[in-house]
């Protein structure tokens, strides 16, 4: 990977235009982006040399070329010198969105075979530009997530020395400095507020480990004690939305009362065994933030194939006015009452996959939070073919699973995308579930 030192006079006449706005504009200056890169996780001093290597996973911030995933050479370029950043890289190598955004494509340079993407946050917000060779992966309009490929690196000067062309503008409109961007963000989150038009949500789930397991005391305490802690957590991370497992009867009723009227819900009102109530996989959402639309239940096979319903709800945002539809479930798991669930867990993700096709019909975005009681075996249906993405991990055609993948997920299919993941285990530190509670903000965008 090498950066040049100066910007290619047949970059384009937009890329000339852009240099010389940056002229006469005030970039960030080279003492704020050194602060600013000192507080980032995996950042070093702004005098070091040596290549880094950062944890890239989404939703982070992606280095622009796959050519080194997460490196940034500080001693190839310098900061704060040009508005833009070419960066070399082996003809064909994959382009990628630095972070979520809508993309435009621009019109193809028949000189030198190659065109603008670019990935906006939202309208008159911060943007990223990137030159790929050829026909981009991408179309116009089209909703990416950071990491998306859209497009390969190409030859900007017919000179068989492929390279990409990268700048950045910030949220009022101003060319920031590309190298000092990249220096301070690739591997932490994208300093913005406002994705799509709307500053998003906290979108949760959580197990939070049935009472019945832990009635007779023993690792964790009953759940008369923990509910406090669980409720604790769930304000913590100021979660809005939230689909809660295991949550039974006694739990619901304490958790409500501890909330204090901050949440609305929606389950099952069907009896569940001995229960006269079925509150095990329960919606919740902040009232002062969501509205409901409508409610209704699937079925979908549970222990032996008994059949179980889990909840699904169409909830307005009130900030951004759009809707979207949420599916909670707790598909089997294999347990020494109930071995081999295999197969039942496979028939209820298929049945849970073809609910988020027919909810996508309805145009809106459709999110499915839930222990799995899988990782590849879950992930790879409900992802195939680009239907879903899951928080933590890039849309691909094939399965391609986020490293260390767990059982308790949060997926979206539709137009929506995350700015970040938590997957914070917490709750098993603190004795309140032998689960983690992850919690990923989430932005819905108007239909493509």
């Amino acid at each position: 990977m090498q950066i040049t030192k100066r910007l290619s006079p047949t970059v384009g006449r937009r890329g000339r235009r852009g240099r010389r706005r940056a002229a006469g504009t005030t970039v960030l200056a080279a003492a704020a982006l050194t602060l600013v890169a000192a507080t980032l996780p995996g950042s070093a001093s702004a005098g070091s040399t040596a290549p880094e290597r950062r944890t890239v996973a989404a939703p982070n911030v992606f280095y622009p070329v796959q050519y080194r995933a997460g490196v940034v050479d500080r001693k190839m370029y310098r900061a704060g010198k040009y508005a833009g950043t070419q960066i070399a890289a082996p003809c064909g190598t994959p382009v990628i969105a630095s972070h979520a955004g809508t993309v435009t494509v621009g019109a193809l340079n028949a000189t030198t075979n190659t065109r603008f993407v670019y990935v906006t946050t939202t309208t008159g917000f911060s943007r990223t530009t990137y030159t790929v060779g050829g026909n981009a992966t991408v179309s116009d309009g089209q909703i990416v997530a950071g990491g998306q490929q859209l497009g390969v690196a190409g030859d900007l000067h017919n000179d068989r020395k492929c390279e990409v062309y990268f700048a950045v503008l910030s949220h009022d409109n101003k060319p920031v400095d590309a190298t000092a961007f990249l220096n301070a963000r690739v591997g932490g989150w994208m300093p913005e507020t406002v994705y799509f038009g709307n500053r998003g949500f906290n979108l949760a789930t959580f197990n939070v480990l049935g009472a019945s397991h832990t009635a007779s005391g023993g690792a964790y305490p009953v759940a008369s004690t923990r509910m406090p802690k669980a409720v604790a957590l769930l304000n913590a991370k100021k979660v809005d939305v939230a689909g809660l497992q295991e949550l039974q009867p006694g739990q619901y009723d304490q958790l409500m009362s501890l909330a204090g009227g901050t949440y609305a819900s929606f389950h099952t009102t069907r009896t569940y065994g001995n229960h006269p109530r079925d509150t095990e996989n329960t919606i919740i959402w902040r009232k002062s933030a969501f509205d409901l639309v409508s409610s209704q239940t699937l079925q979908i096979p549970y222990f032996d194939g008994n059949p179980r319903l889990i909840p699904v709800v169409q909830l307005r945002e009130k900030a951004s006015g759009r809707s979207a539809w949420f599916i909670n479930t707790h598909n089997p798991a294999n347990t020494a009452q109930f071995p081999h669930q295999e197969s039942y867990r496979a028939k209820a993700i298929a049945i849970e996959r073809q609910k988020i096709i027919d909810l996508r019909a309805s145009g809106l975005p459709v999110f499915l939070t839930g222990d799995l009681n899988d990782r590849e075996a879950a992930f790879c249906p409900l992802t195939a073919g680009k239907l879903m993405l899951s928080a933590d991990s890039v849309p691909s055609t094939t399965c391609a699973p986020p490293k260390g993948i767990w059982i308790d997920q949060i997926l979206a299919a539709g137009p929506a995308r995350f700015t970040t993941y938590d997957r914070d285990w917490a709750a098993k530190t603190q004795k309140v579930s032998d689960h983690p509670i992850v919690v990923a903000h989430t932005h819905l965008a108007p239909p493509a």
